[in-house]
């Protein structure tokens, strides 16, 4: 690649593969397209941890019982939060949390998630995907 005005720089090959996922992700699903989108606000992880100030989130809804979340931690410092969801009808549900971007799998009560929020630690400048499928009702 060439800078402005500059020679030539290497491809980072990291940053190229992620962003390669990424679009692959926003391509192969309609939610990000077509679904219904909503902001979600972070909430402090525990008492006088402002690093939720720190992170952006967004919400997706799909046509199919499919739902998405995408979190960014935007500082330059390790940060943690919760993510209340905006998913209601998850309730008394057990969940499968697929991170799109890596290859975490996590098994979640959906009730859980809807009330107190889904607990992110994340890395500065750390982005998550996850999509969020109903396994059976909750017991």
């Amino acid at each position: 690649m060439r800078g402005r005005g500059g020679a030539d720089e290497p491809t980072d090959q990291e940053v190229a593969a992620f962003y390669g996922k990424l679009l692959q992700i926003l391509k192969d699903t309609d939610a990000f397209r077509n679904g219904d989108w909503s902001q979600i606000d972070p909430l402090p992880a525990w008492p006088s941890n402002f690093s939720s100030e720190g992170f952006v989130s967004y919400a997706w809804a799909g046509k199919d019982e499919a739902r998405y979340i995408a979190v960014i931690n935007y500082a330059d410092n390790q940060g943690q939060c919760y993510l209340p969801l905006p998913f209601p009808e998850l309730e008394e549900k057990q969940l499968l949390l697929t991170e799109l971007v890596g290859s975490e799998v996590y098994h979640r009560d959906g009730s859980d998630l809807v009330v107190r929020g889904l607990y992110i630690d994340q890395a500065p400048w750390q982005i998550n995907v996850f999509e969020l499928r109903s396994i059976r009702a909750a017991a």
